[in-house]
Order: structure tokens, then C-alpha cells, then sequence
């Protein structure tokens, strides 16, 4: 049976072990349909989780949840340090 500590930390496993994957997506799909990926993604594992009615179905909810939120926290300050202008970095 699965554990609450478990439940709850399924998104944050699968963010450790995606992010390590995740520079050959970007380089794959470019930073703009990058995040239009990840928010399809999260999109999805939020559906899962509001449409579930067994805890199974919630764990794998969290995964694409997890997999969206940690697409996107890697995406959006890329995309934005791409976008500033160059005296605003400093």
C-alpha cells in the first residue's frame, strides 16, 4: 500500500530523474514549443488528478505534473535570459 509521503513526493522523484534528460528535448524542440510542451504535459497530469478516483491513477497524475513543473522551471528562465536585453543582465 502506498504511503502520503510517497504520494506526495512522486513529482518531485520524477523531477530529479527527469532533469537530466531534459537538455536533449530542449535542443530538440527549441525553447518556445519547449514550454508549449510542458504545458500540455502539466495540462494532462492535472486532468489525471482531478479525474481520479484511485490512488494509482493520482500517482501517475503527479508524474506528468511533475514532468511539466520541472520542464518548465528550466525553460522559462532560459527562454527569459535569451529574451532580456543585454543591459539588464548585469
Amino acid at each position: 500500500m502506498l504511503s502520503w509521503q510517497l504520494l506526495l513526493q512522486v513529482s518531485s522523484i520524477h523531477l530529479f530523474i527527469q532533469l537530466q534528460l531534459i537538455n536533449h528535448l530542449l535542443d530538440y524542440l527549441g525553447r518556445k514549443w519547449g514550454i508549449i510542451f510542458a504545458t500540455l504535459i502539466f495540462t494532462v497530469g492535472i486532468i489525471l488528478q482531478t479525474a481520479s478516483a484511485a490512488i494509482p491513477l493520482f500517482v501517475v497524475g503527479r508524474v506528468f505534473a511533475g514532468l511539466g513543473v520541472g520542464l518548465v522551471s528550466c525553460l522559462i528562465p532560459m527562454y527569459q535570459s535569451e529574451w532580456s536585453v543585454f543591459f539588464s543582465q548585469f
